[in-house]
């Protein structure tokens, strides 16, 4: 063919392709009124009541609500509550409006007063009626408005004022309107900033602009069309982008500025009558690149085309509508007094079509496509009946059905088309419909000759022009087509491989001449030419959930002749006789599959228990489409067709469903997600931020975070996550409106992280805030390094302590090897000393004798009584004060028996608890013995006393005599008294002797317990 010949052809194609494009086009969209949905807060989901009545977002991305009963704040999935009267609490609860400052604050008018709220404080500062700083001029707040300026505005009964940040006051700038009448009312609607820094004030009396510098006021009054009074209430203005101010009034319709004549004149909107419409807020919104006025009135939404004659419909929602807000999303909120509305971005892209009355409550079960016109009219298939559905004009009328008896063609199961009508599979049976002569032709004896079922499944054409169809639990039907000759495939019990009793999944064609079908929990590959077959199983963990959840039960060939296979729970990919898992990456999904579908464009459609998603031929991410059309979550979902021309079908009870799959807006970037508050111990932290100061924590105090993701688009399908870094580095989905928390965490530095990812599988920035838990002063560097100095001056005690007791008790042996050498040395020495006498003496007297031999028994005796006391005193048994007393009483009682003194002993009951150490007693016994021994030897005394007495901390030993005493100052000292007072000495003991002739003799000491 000639170049230019195949050029023309290709053109002539494309402007073709481009007319039928087009066409389609107008009759979706352009022909169409223009329906936008929106989606319906209520109290159910968190506002705090359903009269909505102003709206704002906030720099960090909040939707704050205002209501006839309160605030509230909207994170995108939960509402936060702001009721509280009083002390931190509102002034009242019927909001008028909202506004933020440059510092983050949430400026709330009320009936009753001002109040300003600092969201990282949740402090409320309340302004009332008054006069001077913190006051307002007038209770009720009508309008708040921030300028350009950052400048807080705010409008009352009483006129405009401007807040002044420096002083916390209002500068009033009175405004008269028109009239003195008390009952009409004078206020000031809303304040307007257009483009070229205009100051516009809707008011009670018609239009007014301001000038912020001199203050000088210009008012409209617009020529009214017909007469009520001298009431010209303009509600809102707005500028739309060729710089036309328009506005709203209240019961006279829409105006329009003409500039060049400076004058506000009615504008004639065909088909819509103003007299008894309320205007509430004017705004502007591109749909389909047209710019749209949309105007919220007491009888719903009115959407205008300006660019089109005035073009203009009433849309849902159908509420006394009140105010806008566009989102940095770009989706529309409007207040009602029936909720709050949010626009559903896919308005355009999809809308439901109802079935005729008679079909109102039918299921749509089968969307057959007209084999004459298969992108244009559809048949759907209910148990009622069929119906037409013409794509172009969408509209559905009942389709005319031959007799049916058997009631073949309103149960059909599966069908295929050819030229000559439809080919169909039915719960009743078998047959062939002509749609144009409206000739239906039963064929169920084919099956009932083979089988004593008549339920058929599945149904396709090989490339031997055969029927294959399946029989419930059965077997195969195969049909010849041109003699309608029959044979039955696995239906033999006694082969291997059949399917009787099995339930049937599904079947397909591929090509290459290979039918593929699932059926007795597994797959089978089937041969055209010889039926010869393989059996395949899917490579899942059996023993981990229901088998029914595990066996092939979908089969689906994509465009580019893939093969995918699905049980209800995963999705795998037929590749060289094996299986390979493409979703989900790990584990089960989290729902049913019930149908796998392949559209032209090379998506897959799953229809599921949680409805309807689209993915990719890699299954890389599934979109949720009831999520992105809002869809109520009980809508069900029978039926998916794919006309072409990027439209997708929907049969659902009542309704068929057009979706312009091109005009499904994708999510956008998704915003960081906002810690809106931190709770540790009894402190709050509100909206702390990305760069706040490391919070500090006392050992094992707990922790919170409340999460807000701040994303209004496809919000349903936004999931959080979070991760405590320096902790368990583990990502965890945070769901529901429960707060993060931690508790017993050790001591250290952590890095709390939290993300969001949108509909679209993309991630938002990190969001991070460390926090540290210091160590208990147990485990502080300062603690450890004192303690170890105390155990180091422990150690160094300890050992001084241990060298001081061995030392002093190197000095007791010491002192007792003296104390033996000197004593038991010396009665030795003289013992020895007597021996050498006698022996030196050639002879001695009887007399000499015996006094030598007294002497030595008597040094001997003494030697015993030493050693006998150095023993005991070196016992340490002998510490406790009683068994120093018996020793005591015994010594002194045999001592005194011998020269017949009467012994008095007391203080045994002081000494009872006393604990005395070897050297107190020791030398206090060795005193004590010198003591008695001088007092019987010397003093000639009848009575002896000897007493033992604890005061405090102090052990007083007195030994006192009644004898002939003497003279301290003529007798002089011997040996013993010095010995005494040596002893004495060396336990740190004060030694006094008293005495005096005739008086007796008394020996004090006083010692430490």
């Amino acid at each position: 063919m000639p170049v230019n010949a195949t050029v023309k052809n290709f053109v002539a194609s494309v402007i073709g392709f481009m007319i039928f494009y087009g066409f389609i086009g107008i009759a979706l969209g352009q022909n169409k009124p223009l329906t936008i949905h929106f989606g319906h807060y209520t109290t159910d989901h968190g506002l705090t009541d359903n009269t909505t009545t102003a709206i704002l977002q906030d720099s960090r991305g909040f939707i704050w609500v205002g209501s006839s009963h309160g605030l509230c704040r909207f994170d995108g999935r939960f509402f936060k509550k702001y009721t509280n009267l009083g002390e931190n609490g509102l002034t009242d609860l019927e909001i008028t409006a909202l506004a933020e400052d440059a510092d983050g604050n949430i400026w709330i008018g009320a009936q009753f007063g001002l109040n300003r709220l600092n969201p990282s404080t949740e402090e409320i500062v309340r302004y009332h009626l008054g006069t001077g700083p913190g006051t307002i001029a007038y209770s009720w707040i009508n309008y708040l408005y921030v300028d350009k300026n950052q400048t807080l505005w705010l409008s009352t009964e009483k006129g405009l004022a401007r807040y002044d940040k420096n002083t916390d006051t209002f500068i009033n700038y009175p405004i008269h309107l028109y009239g003195a009448e008390p009952n009409i009312n004078k206020f000031i609607s809303e304040i307007y900033e257009d483009s070229k820094g205009r100051f516009w004030l809707t008011t009670s009396y018609g239009i007014m602009l301001f000038d912020r510098q001199t203050a000088e006021i210009k008012g409209y009054i617009y020529e009214k069309t017909f007469k009520k009074g001298i009431s010209y209430p303009v509600m809102s203005v707005v500028e739309d982008s060729e710089g036309n101010i328009w506005a709203g009034t209240w019961n006279d319709g829409l105006l329009l500025f003409d500039e060049t004549n400076d004058v506000f004149k009615i504008v004639d909107v065909p088909g819509i009558s103003f007299q008894k419409l309320a205007i509430s807020d004017l705004t502007l919104l591109n749909l389909r690149g047209i710019e749209y006025l949309l105007l919220t009135t007491d009888a719903g939404l009115l959407y205008i085309n300006t660019q089109k004659g005035m073009e203009a419909s009433f849309s849902s929602p159908e509420d006394n509508l009140e105010y806008f807000c566009k989102d940095n999303q770009g989706n529309l909120w409007i207040t009602g007094f029936k909720g709050l509305y949010k626009l559903i971005q896919n308005s355009l892209a999809f809308s439901w079509i109802s079935l005729p009355d008679d079909f109102s409550k039918s299921m749509v079960y089968q969307i057959v496509p007209d084999i004459r016109k298969p992108e244009e009219v559809f048949y759907l298939s209910t148990l009622k009946g069929w119906l037409r559905f013409d794509l172009r004009n969408q509209s559905i009328v009942p389709k005319l059905l031959p007799n049916d008896p058997s009631h073949l063609i309103t149960t059909i199961n599966k069908w295929i088309a050819d030229s000559t009508g439809y080919w169909f599979t039915s719960m009743n049976g078998f047959g062939h419909y002509d749609p144009y002569a409206n000739k239906l032709t039963d064929l169920t004896y084919l099956i009932g000759d083979n089988t004593s079922y008549k339920y058929s499944e599945y149904i396709f054409t090989d490339s031997f022009n055969r029927f294959w169809i399946s029989v419930h639990r059965s077997g195969i039907l195969l049909v010849d087509r041109p003699n309608l000759s029959t044979r039955m495939l696995f239906a033999d019990r006694q082969e291997s491989g059949n399917i009787v009793g099995s339930d049937f999944r599904d079947m397909v064609l591929l090509p290459g001449n290979k039918v593929y079908f699932a059926a007795n929990y597994t797959m089978y590959e089937v041969s055209e030419h010889d039926f010869s077959f393989r059996q395949f199983d899917l490579p899942a963990d059996r023993s981990s959930t229901d088998i029914e959840k595990n066996c092939p039960d979908n089969l689906c060939l994509a465009p580019d002749n893939r093969l995918f296979v699905s049980s209800k729970l995963q999705v795998f990919e037929f590749v060289d006789t094996g299986f390979r898992k493409v979703f989900p990456n790990k584990g089960y999904a989290e729902f049913q599959i019930e149908q796998m579908l392949a559209a032209d464009q090379a998506s897959v459609w799953l229809n599921t228990s949680k409805g309807v998603y689209k993915t990719d031929t890699g299954f890389s991410h599934l979109v949720h489409i009831n999520s992105r059309l809002t869809w109520p979550d009980q809508e069900y979902v029978a039926a998916i067709a794919f006309p072409g021309y990027g439209n997708v079908l929907f049969g659902a009870r009542g309704k068929v469903g057009i979706l312009t799959d091109s005009l499904l807006k994708p999510a956008p970037l998704p915003p960081p997600v906002v810690i809106s508050r931190v709770k540790h111990g009894e402190e709050q932290l509100f909206l702390p931020g990305d760069h706040h100061p490391v919070i500090h924590l006392s050992h094992k105090q707990p922790i919170e975070f409340e999460l807000a993701t701040v994303n209004y688009f496809y919000e349903k399908e936004v999931r959080l996550f979070y991760q405590l870094a320096g902790w368990k580095d583990d990502v965890y989905e945070h769901v529901g409106n429960v707060p993060v928390f931690y508790q017993q965490l050790p001591p250290g530095t952590y890095t709390f992280r939290t993300w969001q990812r949108n509909a679209e599988g993309v991630e938002s920035q990190v969001t991070e805030l460390m926090f540290e838990i210091h160590s208990p002063f147990y485990l502080t560097w300062w603690f450890i390094l004192l303690n170890l100095m105390f155990l180091i001056t422990a150690w160094y005690i300890l050992s001084r302590y241990r060298l001081k007791k061995a030392l002093e008790l190197e000095r007791l042996r010491t002192r007792i090897a003296t104390d033996l050498h000197d004593d038991i040395g010396a009665t030795l020495s003289a013992i020895s000393l007597y021996a050498e006498t006698l022996k030196s003496q050639k002879s001695i007297s009887e007399a000499q004798l015996n006094n030598i031999l007294s002497k030595i028994g008597e040094s001997s005796r003494e030697m015993v009584g030493s050693m006998s006391d150095i023993v005991w005193a070196i016992n340490p048994a002998n510490d406790e004060g009683e068994k120093f007393v018996n020793r005591m009483r015994s010594y002194a009682a045999d001592l005194c028996q011998a020269k017949d003194i009467r012994l008095h002993f007391g203080g045994e009951e002081d000494m009872q608890k006393v604990r005395l150490s070897l050297e107190h007693r020791k030398n206090m016994y060795l005193i004590f013995k010198e003591s008695l021994n001088n007092a019987v030897k010397y003093s000639k005394a009848g009575n002896i006393y000897v007493n033992l007495n604890v005061q405090g901390s102090q052990l007083i030993m007195t030994i006192a005599d009644d004898g002939i005493g003497f003279d301290m100052e003529t007798v002089g000292k011997g040996n013993g008294l010095k010995n005494m007072h040596s002893r004495a000495a060396m336990i740190g003991a004060g030694l006094k002797l008293t005495s005096r002739p005739g008086e007796g003799t008394t020996i004090e000491l006083k010692t430490k317990t």
